[in-house]
C-alpha cells in the first residue's frame, strides 16, 4: 500500500514498501503549475521494469512510451494480458494505485517530454 506525506509545502512524497524484496520505493512530486513531464518525472522506470517490458515497449524511450502510452496504461492495470511490470524477480511491479494515476494524470496533461 503506498503512503501519501506532505514534506513540505506542495511537495508530496509517495512511499510504497516492496516486503518481498524487502525494498522502500519513493516518488516525489511537486504541485505546480506547469504539467507533469516524462524527462523529470514518469523516467523513473526501473531497470527491471524495462526489461522486462522490453518484448513490447522500449520503457527508457520516451517516443515510444508516448507512442504505447495507452498500450501501457492498460498492462499496467492488469488489461489486455498480466499485469506488467511483473512481480519480483522479473519486475517490480504490480506498481502502486499512485503510480497508475501518475501515468494517467502524464497522458492527460498531453504527454509533455
Amino acid at each position: 500500500m503506498a503512503v501519501t506525506t506532505e514534506s513540505a509545502l506542495n511537495i508530496f512524497r509517495i512511499s510504497a514498501f516492496a516486503p518481498a524484496a524487502n525494498l522502500q520505493f519513493n516518488h516525489f512530486l511537486v504541485k505546480d503549475d506547469e504539467p507533469l513531464r516524462y524527462h523529470t518525472g514518469l523516467r523513473g522506470f526501473t531497470k527491471r521494469d524495462i526489461n522486462a517490458m522490453t518484448k513490447a515497449f522500449n520503457l527508457a524511450n520516451y517516443d515510444d512510451v508516448k507512442a504505447h502510452a495507452a498500450a501501457i496504461y492498460d498492462r499496467i492495470r492488469g488489461i489486455g494480458g498480466p499485469v506488467m511490470p511483473p512481480p519480483p524477480p522479473r519486475g517490480s511491479g504490480p506498481w502502486p494505485q499512485t503510480w497508475i494515476e501518475l501515468f494517467a494524470q502524464w497522458m492527460a496533461d498531453g504527454y509533455q517530454p
